[in-house]
């Protein structure tokens, strides 16, 4: 009987001890957003009416196009290509900031188009400045990726409960300012700028002021695959959420 290279026994080793710590962290994480974010929320809903998750829900059913499958894509991206030099994640970070400039001027423009198509001029607003969050994501992707590569998902998943934490309570006390209506945007910049600050302290990563346009070219070909699959994928519930804001209105939406 033959047995694997001592090399190769350490690898699949390895291997399964980050498979073990990914499936312990995610069913940590799952159990942390039932049980403390939950009540976090429940608090938040006693301030806030239906109508202020309705006009968030509406204003977020656009951007996290963006704000979720563009961060999502871009990480992946860069883990599905194995280049994690200072160069490629500086260069991935200026072209990613680039486009969610782009894509922020894009929803200035269409804020009061899209509020008076979805008979709620008060999403207008709400738009403009929650598509601002757009442009602090590229500096969590280089961070993300190297997490990746590194297969600390216990550093990825306390980031990632840490930042919900933080937004959530930063919503929970805006709830009770006159404020209050902004509460949900509140939470959104404060999640991610302290999933940013958190990753880039753990990776020590940051960008350097270099760019390589073969490099962007190559990400953004990957990226965007990555994008339009995850974008098929996905579209059904957000479909259900403009539909349902659309033909019953944004209180009932909320």
């Amino acid at each position: 009987m033959s047995f694997p290279p001592a090399p190769e026994r350490a690898k699949s080793a390895q291997i399964g001890s980050a498979i073990r710590a990914a499936l312990v962290w995610n069913i940590g994480t799952m159990a942390f957003a039932q049980i403390a974010l939950a009540g976090i929320f429940l608090l938040l809903a006693a301030r806030l009416d239906p109508l202020t998750f309705g006009t968030f829900a509406l204003a977020a059913v656009v951007t996290d196009v963006v704000y979720t499958l563009g961060a999502s894509s871009a990480v992946d991206a860069v883990v599905q290509r194995q280049d994690y030099s200072r160069r490629t994640l500086s260069t991935i970070t200026w072209a990613m900031l680039a486009l969610c400039s782009v894509a922020t001027l894009v929803f200035f423009a269409i804020a009061n188009a899209y509020a008076t198509a979805v008979k709620a001029t008060q999403v207008a607003p709400i738009l403009e400045v929650l598509s601002l969050t757009m442009i602090m994501l590229p500096f969590v992707v280089g961070p993300m990726a190297i997490m990746r590569q590194r297969m600390d998902f216990k550093g990825l998943a306390l980031l990632g409960m840490i930042s919900s934490f933080a937004g959530s309570l930063a919503a929970l006390a805006t709830a009770y300012t006159p404020l209050l209506e902004w509460s949900l945007v509140v939470q959104r910049f404060v999640t991610t700028g302290a999933m940013i600050l958190l990753a880039t302290l753990r990776t020590r990563s940051t960008p350097a002021f270099t760019f390589h346009v073969a490099t962007a070219r190559n990400w953004f070909a990957a990226a965007w695959r990555i994008f339009a699959g995850q974008g098929v994928a996905s579209a059904t519930p957000r479909a259900v959420d403009l539909m349902m804001g659309f033909f019953f209105g944004v209180v009932a939406l909320g």
